[in-house]
């Protein structure tokens, strides 16, 4: 291919055939540099962009590569897929049409400060705006349907909407510390409040990765979901999430406790599906949040609040605010603050 190149008065050319027309006859794409060296780079570059799917004829668009972007993720869990492809749909329907070459870092800040307008202000919803913007043009540099990615160094505006994590309240961890027993979502309710284990390491933990007399746990594992399916992979959300902790004395001793109770026996895993088919296996989405939303009623109930029974005329009386599964990693890491403790 190299030896199609040829010297001209302002530089070099090299012809590269592509196919016929509709009458037999060779088509060429021609390339031109200043150089010579320059022209041969363009030259593989147009080569690797045809193998690689890409018809470097073509004038793509922000939406068409956008998509082939989304189709190449493959190493990254469903829902944030599906979560980044809902974005994409704001983003396209700003300048998706435009051809990829042409989008400058002001098409960027143009439609951040839309979607400000339109009320999303959220810090971490930007923050991944900007992620996916900033993943499909680095997909079509290293395609080389661009020469540069202009949202490389974009910054986003200083007035976003910080999200706020919450840790529990005083009466909260009370709470969850003197009734965590009364349902069996408890003790994995109990072991990310002294833990900081994430959602997914919770619900891959099982009984072998806890070592009682030593004071540890083991966390080598996550569970992330599929479609409401629970698939379990080794490692974790970030190369730092393996890891071994130390217990506090109060979770050694439910743990213990826990271990006597016959329910603790019908699986390896801490947390479990406790009916149906899959009885003793990994939790599914759904049966996580119904089994979650039952420890809060409970909790509630255990503090002299009771539930809603239309039957009886009897309405919901809270002397318990529920909170989330994060909120309690929150709250592991607000308490290791408070209590000095170096990161």
């Amino acid at each position: 291919m190299m030896a199609n190149i040829k010297k001209y008065k302002d530089g070099y050319r090299c012809q590269i055939p592509l196919e016929r027309d509709d009458m037999g006859r060779l088509k060429y794409k021609a390339i031109y540099a200043k150089t010579k060296r320059e022209c041969e780079q363009k030259v593989r570059d147009f080569e690797q962009a045809q193998y690689n799917g890409f018809d470097p004829m073509k004038n793509y668009t922000f939406k068409d590569i956008s998509f082939r972007w989304a189709e190449a993720l493959v190493d990254i869990a469903p829902n944030t897929k599906k979560q980044y492809l809902t974005m994409l749909r704001d983003i396209n329907a700003f300048f998706g049409n435009i051809q990829i070459g042409k989008i400058r870092i002001g098409d960027f800040k143009s439609l951040i400060a839309e979607l400000m307008g339109r009320g999303k202000t959220n810090e971490s919803y930007l923050k991944k705006i900007k992620v996916v913007c900033n993943g499909v043009m680095k997909y079509a540099l290293e395609n080389n349907l661009i020469g540069f990615n202009p949202f490389l160094s974009v910054k986003l505006p200083n007035d976003m909407k910080k999200g706020t994590r919450n840790a529990l309240t005083e009466d909260q961890q009370k709470a969850l510390l003197n009734h965590w027993a009364v349902h069996r979502m408890g003790i994995g309710a109990l072991i990310m409040f002294y833990c900081g284990l994430r959602r997914g390491e919770l619900l891959a933990l099982k009984w072998s990765d806890i070592d009682l007399e030593r004071g540890i746990i083991r966390v080598n594992k996550s569970v992330r979901f599929d479609s409401n399916k629970p698939v379990e992979r080794e490692g974790g959300k970030t190369k730092n999430a393996p890891r071994e902790l130390l217990m506090h004395s109060a979770l050694i001793k439910a743990l213990k406790e826990w271990r006597k109770n016959p329910e603790s026996f019908k699986s390896q895993y801490i947390c479990f599906t406790s009916s149906g088919e899959h009885k003793g296996e990994l939790m599914t989405q759904s049966a996580f949040d119904r089994a979650w939303e039952r420890l809060m009623i409970k909790i509630n109930i255990a503090c002299g609040g009771c539930q809603e029974d239309k039957r009886k005329g009897q309405k919901a009386i809270y002397h318990f605010t529920p909170f989330t599964p994060h909120q309690l990693r929150h709250t592991c890491a607000t308490n290791l603050y408070r209590s000095r403790i170096d990161p």
